[in-house]
């Protein structure tokens, strides 16, 4: 592929994650909606919505970085830089009323992260997808006290367990 061509489509793809995410934003901006849209199933049993984020930049240095410009003439190091990196992460979470006092949740999610052109470590269109969130849980509810037992085990962002 022409090198046109892959800056035309790092281009495209930093734009549409760009739109995804101002999009994003804009809906909690705005008023309410009736329903929350990445709510898939809410019920008396059971919970199940979906998440994202998404996040760009576009960085630009220029700079000898620690007396690499001194380098001998023979040696390609490029004083000026520019770079992008992107993050996507979708995940999903559950929680399953098994009765009025206990529940059981967990979660899942994957993330993409990728640096678009060269950063000033020479990382040329760096990415990578690895599972960011997988994990599981359970807990009582007690709506007399705020006494509950909370117990998880998982890859998670601690005290973020889904409340949904």
């Amino acid at each position: 592929m022409e090198k046109s061509q892959q800056n035309l489509g790092h281009a495209l793809l930093t734009l549409l994650v760009w739109q995804c995410t101002a999009n994003a934003a804009m809906a909690q901006v705005g008023s309410p909606p009736s329903r929350d849209p990445m709510v898939w199933v809410d019920n008396d049993a059971v919970t199940l919505r979906a998440r994202i984020e998404a996040t760009n930049a576009v960085f630009a240095s220029s700079g000898t970085w620690f007396g690499l410009a001194a380098l001998p003439p023979t040696t390609n190091f490029r004083e000026r830089r520019n770079w992008g990196e992107s993050w996507l992460e979708p995940g999903i979470d559950a929680i399953l009323r098994v009765n009025s006092a206990f529940e059981v949740y967990g979660g899942f999610s994957a993330g993409a992260s990728k640096t678009w052109g060269s950063d000033p470590f020479d990382q040329v269109n760096q990415g990578q997808l690895s599972v960011e969130n997988a994990f599981g849980g359970m807990r009582t509810r007690n709506p007399t006290s705020s006494w509950n037992i909370d117990i998880s085990t998982g890859q998670q962002n601690y005290g973020s367990a889904p409340e949904c």
